[in-house]
């Protein structure tokens, strides 16, 4: 695993209960127990305080959207599918528990992986992009580094990704 995904595993940092769920997998070889395999989701909570929301509409967003942190497969365990296995675990549990999106990132010296997050259903927007979020209060933006590009992927039904935004997030169902 790259250590600066092992070492984002090991922070021990919690999360109150009332912002969602974060959730990290592990997948493991059945033979030697080693771990080839981690995904890692969380609602991003920081940003949307950082944003300035109240209190109210950041809790309803931190149980609306999630964001997928890392997904690293070894390389003793690529070319299996593993990846894409732990992401749409993800996707199961958060679609199961009511959230609306999966945002993410990738870094544009990463250009393999674009294809790789579209094969899972993924949104790749263009480097240094921002993805819009149209809300019954009007537009919020996610802004982007110049270094990243934005992932995002409807997990609802009411919710759609066109052109640089994601509408229906919030909507009365």
């Amino acid at each position: 695993m790259p250590r600066e995904i092992v070492d984002r595993m090991r922070t021990g940092r919690r999360m109150p209960s009332q912002y969602g769920a974060a959730t990290l997998l592990l997948a493991q070889d059945r033979e030697t127990a080693e771990v080839v395999g981690v995904a890692h989701a969380i609602p991003p909570v920081q940003w949307l305080m950082e944003a300035g929301l109240d209190g109210p509409l950041c809790l309803l967003l931190a149980r609306a959207l999630v964001e997928l942190e890392a997904v690293s497969v070894a390389d003793s365990a690529r070319g299996q599918g593993l990846g894409h296995q732990l992401v749409d675990a993800l996707v199961r549990a958060y679609t199961l528990q009511g959230y609306q999106a999966m945002l993410g990132g990738i870094h544009t010296h990463k250009p393999h992986l674009k294809p790789y997050y579209e094969a899972d259903g993924f949104h790749v927007l263009g480097p240094g992009t921002p993805l819009d979020l149209q809300l019954p209060i009007g537009r919020l933006r996610y802004p982007a580094e110049p270094s990243m590009r934005h992932l995002v992927r409807p997990l609802a039904s009411h919710v759609a990704y066109q052109h640089g935004v994601l509408t229906g997030l919030l909507d009365r169902r």
